[in-house]
This record gives structure tokens, sequence and C-alpha cells, in this order.
């Protein structure tokens, strides 16, 4: 007797596992209340492992300016953490928040 078992790894499926986990570590309400910008930047930092102020203006395809001010809010929020020694510190980064 055998079995045959079909597993889905499709996009579709790997987008929605993401989202679901990154949705239980920061908590239902804070994750709804996220903005198309923001979001983007926590999925970009939890697929990466963490997120500078260039990359995410470039995965966004907006001014760093904008990137700075999305990631600075999440930070306020405790969802991201800032690595850094000073503002302009060029190897500065953001990473998920660890409770």
């Amino acid at each position: 007797m055998s079995v045959r078992l079909v597993l889905e790894n499709s996009i579709t499926s790997r987008v929605l596992r993401q989202a679901d986990s990154i949705a239980d570590g920061l908590g239902e309400g804070i994750y709804r209340s996220l903005n198309e910008y923001e979001l983007a930047a926590v999925q970009y930092a939890y697929g990466r492992g963490r997120v500078t102020v260039k990359d995410l203006a470039a995965h966004l395809d907006r001014s760093p300016k904008v990137a700075r001010a999305i990631l600075r809010s999440l930070a306020d929020k405790n969802v991201l953490d800032w690595h850094g020694t000073s503002p302009t510190d060029p190897s500065q980064y953001y990473d998920l928040h660890r409770a």
C-alpha cells in the first residue's frame, strides 16, 4: 500500500504563510493598522532580516525621505528596531522588533 502526498508550494501560498507569520508576531491589531507602505517595509525586513532606508526606497520606488519616514514610524510603533550610532550613521538599519 502507498500514499501519495501532494504539497502546495505556490507563490500565493508562500505569501499567505508569510503574512500569517508576520501577523502572529506583531499581533493582529497592529498588523491590521499598518498602511500599504508600512506593511511592505515589514515584509521586506521579515524576508531579508533587516532593511535600510536606501533598500526600502528602491523597493518601493519612492524617495529616501519617504522610506525614512516609514521606517521611523514603524520604530515608533515598536514594530522595527533601529540600529545605528547616530542619525547620519551610514551603516544604520532596521530589523523586526524582538519582544
